[in-house]
């Protein structure tokens, strides 16, 4: 698979002139759109007149939450509907912090309409299944941005920002400020940016912050709405959040920054979030059966890489050529995929399991604890020691030890799965979140609550690493499991 900077961004701006329509439509009115979350909300001509392209609709047909709704069957929300909700929430964000500060009001009216269109856009990468397709194509395009030390974008937030700043798509908005005068000031490259969290003067860093940051609008989104269609209650005090916010000028080794801090009262309430992030992660995210799904997904998607299955990308078939061609598939197109192999049996059964939901089973569950010294394991635990193409392979190459010393037959060895969960990054941006005492001094939120410890006593104690295989395979694999890890990791 061609994976090459240029290449890649040659071909999103292919897609993009295929997914942009030549003209841009007339939007006379304010479109009022209701939601199940933030309930009635406003859109501006010109945002509809994005939301109402290929590219924006698309998002419809991407579900929020992958395969999430096989264990919680309500949770089939869409990428379209959360996109909305982040510009809404973003909306609200600013109209709070210009509340908070009316004399100097830091958030203009061309700033809240950029902000709008950051939170709009910022899930337009987004491919089949969300973040299921990600762990595939991702490990084809983690080398941007790697020169940049102090932004670490996720590869759905990379696609969308090569999106953005592919030159069809500038053509597109620049007829859009042509007919739309409102946004004729508003720097395109300034609104892709904030999604891969990048800000190129740190006295603006609040207003990245808003779209990319510890308690941004897309995860106060997220968390009410997964959690809503998944049917688990949660309690994040949003209005005291957005009641304590402001934009605060400090210095940060010696330069001075502007970014968001929170008063003492909201402490409470950015704890909710953390916390609500570790039950969703355990509950929802890591719950074997979804992380069993997304292996079984993954493995389609190994077999055709691996033997080059021409299958149905943007109107022809073909072999996936380059990791843009996920941004052409969308969840119904593992349907068509089934339905174009129908030479392929093991293809066609993998899939059929998938859709009728015949799972690979657990065969072996263990954990941080189970290893004897702490240092063993730790190329294969901590996501910092090795990328992550590595350690993908790395486990793999470990599944397939475990199979072959079960005697599982050739033909199925890759049906079994080492599947150890990247960490959920519970304190990612912690370092920069800061809370505002009475008399203006600053202080760090870890200095509220041990963050670090909470963390770490979730990736010891709730975070579970599993091997799958087929069930018919589960005595001879938990055996093999057993065995093959006390050997190579010490494991008990």
């Amino acid at each position: 698979m061609n994976s090459s900077t240029e290449d890649i961004k040659y071909r999103i701006n292919s897609f993009c002139e295929q997914y942009l329509p030549p003209t841009i439509p007339s939007v006379k009115n304010k479109k009022i759109i209701h939601d199940t979350i933030w309930h009635t909300n406003s859109f501006e001509p010109y945002e509809v007149a994005i939301i109402d392209t290929p590219l924006f609709q698309r998002l419809r047909s991407i579900s929020q939450m992958g395969f999430v709704n096989y264990v919680y069957p309500s949770a089939k929300h869409t990428r379209f509907e959360h996109s909305l909700g982040v510009t809404v929430l973003a909306s609200k964000m600013c109209d709070q912090i210009n509340s908070n500060d009316p004399d100097n009001l830091p958030i203009s009216l061309c700033d809240k309409r950029s902000i709008r269109l950051s939170a709009l856009l910022h899930d337009i990468g987004h491919c089949l299944f969300s973040h299921t397709s990600e762990s595939i194509y991702g490990l084809y395009v983690s080398n941007f941005f790697q020169e940049k030390k102090e932004i670490s974008p996720v590869p759905h937030e990379i696609f969308g920002y090569l999106i953005i700043t592919s030159n069809s798509f500038k053509v597109f908005f620049d007829k859009l400020k042509l007919k739309y005068p409102a946004i004729e000031t508003i720097d395109i490259d300034e609104v892709a940016s904030r999604i891969i969290g990048k800000t190129d003067n740190e006295l603006s860093r609040y207003k990245t912050s808003i779209i990319n940051g510890q308690f941004d609008a897309d995860k106060l989104d997220y968390l009410f709405r997964d959690s809503t269609f998944c049917g688990l209650a949660i309690d994040i005090d949003v209005d005291r959040l957005l009641h304590d916010m402001k934009a605060t000028l400090y210095p940060v080794n010696g330069d001075n920054i502007c970014d968001l801090t929170i008063g003492k009262s909201a402490v409470s309430s950015f704890e909710q979030i953390i916390f609500n992030k570790m039950i969703f992660a355990s509950k929802i995210y890591h719950h074997h059966k979804v992380r069993a799904i997304d292996c079984m997904f993954e493995r389609v998607f190994e077999y055709i890489l691996d033997n080059n299955i021409p299958i149905r990308i943007n109107g022809e078939t073909r072999p996936i050529e380059s990791p843009v061609d996920f941004l052409y598939l969308l969840d119904y197109d593992l349907h068509r995929i089934k339905d174009s192999v129908t030479n392929d049996s093991y293809l066609t059964n993998l899939i059929n399991d998938i859709l009728n939901r015949n799972l690979i089973k657990r065969a072996f569950v263990f954990d941080k604890k189970s290893f004897k010294d702490s240092v063993n394991g730790m190329d294969l635990l901590d996501t910092g020691c090795i990328a992550s193409s590595d350690r993908k392979s790395l486990q793999r190459e470990l599944a397939l030890k475990i199979a072959q010393d079960a005697k599982i037959p050739d033909k199925y060895w890759k049906d079994v799965w080492v599947d150890i969960k990247k960490p959920p990054q519970f304190l990612k941006g912690i370092d920069t979140t800061y809370v505002r005492s009475q008399n203006c001094d600053l202080q760090n939120i870890s200095q509220f609550y041990p963050y670090k410890e909470y963390q770490d006593l979730y990736q010891t104690h709730k975070l579970q690493y599993y091997v799958f295989s087929p069930e018919s395979y589960t005595t001879s694999v938990n055996n093999s499991s057993k065995k093959i890890l006390k050997e190579k990791y010490n494991i008990y």
